[in-house]
């Protein structure tokens, strides 16, 4: 994984930090994905990214990418598999 791919991993880590300061964020790196885990009250949100979005898109295309899950988790939306482009979210309660 080069410099970059893990920068914007981190940046992206760090903007559902911001997003959501409610919620608790883990990143695991596995392959080529990226996973970040929401937890938010009694919901688990999942997010994977893959590494070639990473290294192919612009951090302001990833944020797009990714606002869809950090509405549902902020409307307290009841988790479940959405697949938009490359990111899913989905309940595991």
């Amino acid at each position: 994984m080069s410099d970059s791919i893990e920068k914007r991993a981190s940046e992206i880590l760090r903007h559902l930090g911001l997003k959501l300061p409610d919620a608790t964020v883990e990143y695991e790196h596995v392959l080529a994905m990226h996973k970040f885990v929401i937890r938010q009250a009694r919901l688990i949100y999942s997010l994977t990214v893959p590494e070639w979005m990473l290294q192919r898109d612009a951090l302001e295309e990833l944020k797009r990418a990714i606002a869809p899950v950090i509405d549902r988790v902020v409307l307290g939306a009841a988790p479940h598999r959405i697949w938009v482009g490359v990111w899913a979210a989905h309940s595991t309660v």
